[in-house]
């Protein structure tokens, strides 16, 4: 399993939902959590690693207790905005500040298929937003003002060169 990186067309693709937890879905869950935490992120889509359902994994702390799975998630209220930095590992190298929600709530369900809810007004509504989008085919460099587009151009055409 590897990180996907931009321009790869599987990027893009809006992914279909998860119909069924077994076994094997746990068991890429976990090869998702370590390749998070060995390319150094704190939030993996499935479409990421080259999966076609619609599953994240997010760890903030890198600490075990505190991986969430979202299985299908979706976001049900947004208020506010903020503009922070962001980067990705499918972008690799590249950050430039993205307007987000500032509070969210989203659910989900986790991997023993128990609906989950998660609010937030801090970082965690950040990586919420930013792996959905993955899932609905949308980098954050899409998500750019067009000053701000422009400033990344030249990474974005030094990493069309190395495909």
């Amino acid at each position: 399993m590897k990180i996907l990186t931009y321009p790869n067309r599987k990027l893009r693709k809006k992914i279909k939902k998860v119909d069924k937890i077994d076994r094997a879905l746990k068991k890429i869950v976990r090869r998702m959590f370590d390749l998070m935490y060995k390319e150094g992120g704190v939030g993996l889509a499935a479409s990421q690693a080259g999966y076609q359902f619609r599953l994240a994994v997010i760890n903030l702390t890198k600490n075990p207790k505190d991986e969430l799975v979202l299985i299908n998630p979706v976001i049900t209220d947004r208020n506010g905005q903020v503009i922070n930095d962001e980067g990705c590992l499918s972008v690799p190298g590249v950050t430039a500040p993205v307007k987000r929600s500032k509070q969210i709530t989203c659910q989900a369900l986790d991997l023993n298929g128990r609906e989950i809810v998660l609010r937030d007004d801090e970082l965690l509504a950040r990586v919420l937003q930013h792996e959905i989008d993955h899932l609905n085919g949308v980098l954050f460099i899409d998500r750019l003002e067009p000053a701000e587009r422009q400033k990344i151009e030249q990474e974005l055409k030094e990493l069309e060169n190395q495909k």
